[in-house]
């Protein structure tokens, strides 16, 4: 038999108050992890002695974990926007010969108020133009 995990997205976790909770617990993923984590973490910690534990510090705790969410959900998009960034690389070579150039004698396109500039490094050089209330560049 094959173990199955149901999750309801209509269904609030009673711990975090986000939806997509277990149908099983009423509690989500991120929350079982927690309690998984905590609980084995508890059992190979080392016997603290009076004086010695570990001091913890409302605040930093508060922001470390919002850090830490954030730096997570940045990496990710990272490896998206690398992604993206090789795609648009290989199609401005694909359309090269249809791309002006420059004054440098570098590739270009102009996309919305952005110069997008093929470099001989395979990069993109991105410049934000001025919007008419600026003044044109």
């Amino acid at each position: 038999m094959i173990p199955t995990i149901t999750i309801n997205m209509d269904k609030k976790c009673s711990r975090c108050g986000k939806p997509g909770a277990l149908t099983e617990s009423g509690v989500c993923l991120a929350c079982v992890s927690k309690a998984i984590l905590q609980k084995t973490s508890s059992m190979t910690r080392q016997l603290e002695i009076k004086g010695t534990e570990r001091k913890k510090i409302a605040q930093i705790e508060l922001h470390a974990e919002a850090y830490l969410i954030l730096k997570e959900k940045y990496d990710a998009l990272s490896e998206k926007l690398e992604a993206a960034k090789v795609t648009l690389i290989d199609t401005m070579h694909v359309h090269q010969d249809d791309l002006p150039v420059d004054s440098d004698e570098f590739h270009f396109y102009r996309f919305d108020n952005v110069i997008l500039t093929l470099k001989l490094s395979d990069n993109i050089k991105i410049k934000q133009l001025k919007t008419s209330d600026e003044g044109e560049e």
